[in-house]
């Protein structure tokens, strides 16, 4: 069978272009068993986010009624590094991902959009891309280790606008030790890196998050891996997962993790081809 499983979706409660209804059944239309629904956290900065949490969940569980027997369906967030939900345990899991940074003063920088990458890059590190690179890499850890997430999300976002090496060389030992510093300390805490297909989707990365590089340190280092579309709209809901498996395998993995009856699980990836 497939892989018929997403944990990192978002709707209309946040950025998403659709309702969470009609993700679910373009998820049914897919043969999909189980998806995740996992709207941003409040940043504060950038519209729009989840605000109506008690809809939210409401709405999951609506839904949860109604397709019973047809497909699990799980309430999540993805929740920014910086600005961490309240109540954690409304939720059945935690995606972690680094959108923003935020200097000495308390200034903070969307460093997930462009013109806003590019202005963090120069008021709060001077041009010198390695800095950012390396305060977004520890973020990620950081939050890691603080929250306990059971996903982490797009682990090197931070090469989103960085195709043909524009800010920095992401072969460098300078870059690959920043990564490999933030896996080294996630993995023991046991959370699952996605491999994250969305920028492949929406921005035509040629690879996904995280590139295979950082796939076989994180194989290498004894890691976890799932495959996620971050999915904004119906399109891109199990895109390329094919694909995605292809690189776990050529990452040297030999199963995946994925969300079925709600709950996560270790599955080959040869079953899932």
């Amino acid at each position: 069978m497939p892989l018929c499983s997403n944990a990192h979706t978002h709707c209309s409660y946040c950025d998403g272009l659709n309702t969470m209804e009609e993700m679910v059944q373009a998820a049914l239309s897919l043969g999909f068993h189980d998806i995740g629904f996992s709207s941003h956290s409040d940043t504060g900065l950038q519209e729009p986010v989840l605000k109506d949490i008690p809809g939210y969940l409401a709405e999951i569980s609506r839904l949860r009624q109604k397709y019973a027997g047809q497909i699990t369906i799980t309430a999540g967030v993805e929740q920014d590094a910086l600005y961490p939900v309240a109540d954690p345990g409304q939720f059945s899991y935690l995606i972690s991902s680094v959108h923003c940074l935020r200097n000495r003063d308390g200034k903070t920088w969307i460093v997930d959009h462009f013109e806003t990458f590019q202005d963090c890059l120069e008021e709060m590190f001077g041009g010198d891309a390695m800095e950012l690179v390396r305060a977004f890499f520890e973020l990620s850890a950081q939050s890691v280790l603080t929250y306990r997430p059971q996903v982490v999300g797009h682990l090197d976002l931070v090469r989103k606008y960085n195709d043909g090496g524009r800010y920095f060389d992401e072969t460098s030992p300078a870059y690959l030790d920043a990564a490999k510093s933030a896996i080294d300390a996630i993995i023991p805490t046991g959370a699952i890196f996605e491999i994250n297909t969305g920028g492949m989707f929406r921005h035509s990365k040629a690879t996904p998050y995280p590139d295979i590089p950082l796939l076989r340190y994180i194989r290498d280092q004894g890691g976890r891996v799932m495959v996620n579309s971050d999915s904004h709209e119906l399109a891109s809901l199990a895109y390329r997962f094919p694909e995605a498996l292809s690189m776990a395998q050529d990452a040297g993995f030999s199963s995946v993790w994925l969300l079925r009856d709600g709950v996560f699980v270790e599955e080959p990836i040869s079953a899932l081809m």
